[in-house]
């Protein structure tokens, strides 16, 4: 009986509030995802897998044996650093809210329009899947700006700037570079969705706030672990 709408805030302000306490992680993620995508393009002789390198830091952490962990503690020390721990940050928030927006007003309206009930799992995972089209296909030049911005490559920290200089400096169709990989990634939510009303189904009548959070990180472990070599890509 709650309407789209309030689905909408409440999904977009939840992940308003998460990404802003753990930023720093997401930031690493990109510098880390962007170096090894750095070494793909121009492979050294040694191996792919152990040089991180932060923005304006000439210093390089060069260890063939360096484990995921100690990349990451390392690639947080270096932004730490250079003041770049909540670079981008604004831009980030503002995608994320719009994109959550969009999906969750979406497919809340989708489910009600096909009369999803918890006994219909496959109108269920399509309207999911077509919330994630939508979502896609509306907020992926949000995405292509914040990326540039996150990276510093950007000539601009605001999105709505740095979407015109995109458009004016390598045409329009630019803002929708990786709708492919992105539309793929549409399996992400589904298949995080999906678990979560399962493990939901599983624990009624006795699903607390405590039991939906860890249900919650449970399914977008799994989620992410399944669909991160396209995220990567």
């Amino acid at each position: 009986t709650i309407p789209p709408i309030i689905h909408a805030i409440g999904g977009s302000m939840g992940s308003a509030v998460a990404l802003t306490l753990l930023y720093p992680l997401e930031r690493a993620r990109i510098e880390l995802q962007k170096s090894v995508s750095d070494h793909v393009a121009h492979p050294s002789p040694k191996s792919l897998g152990g040089s991180w390198t932060v923005e304006g830091d000439d210093d390089q952490i060069d260890d063939d044996a360096v484990s995921e962990h100690e990349a990451l503690v390392t690639c947080l020390q270096k932004l730490w650093i250079h003041n770049e721990l909540y670079r981008g940050l604004a831009p980030y928030i503002i995608s994320r809210v719009v994109s959550d927006f969009v999906f969750f007003y979406v497919h809340t309206f989708l489910k009600r329009r096909m009369m999803v009930t918890k006994h219909s799992m496959n109108r269920s995972l399509l309207a999911t899947c077509l919330a994630g089209i939508v979502n896609v296909i509306i907020t992926n030049p949000l995405w292509v700006a914040n990326l540039r911005i996150a990276t510093g490559e950007a000539s601009s920290s605001s999105l709505p700037q740095e979407m015109i200089e995109i458009a004016k400096s390598k045409g329009i169709t630019h803002l929708w570079s990786g709708t492919q990989a992105s539309l793929l990634l549409v399996s992400n939510p589904v298949i995080n969705f999906f678990l979560y009303e399962e493990l939901k189904l599983l624990q009624k009548p006795h699903f607390t706030a405590l039991r939906a959070f860890v249900s919650g990180a449970l399914a977008k472990l799994v989620a992410t672990v399944v669909t991160y070599p396209l995220q990567t890509c």
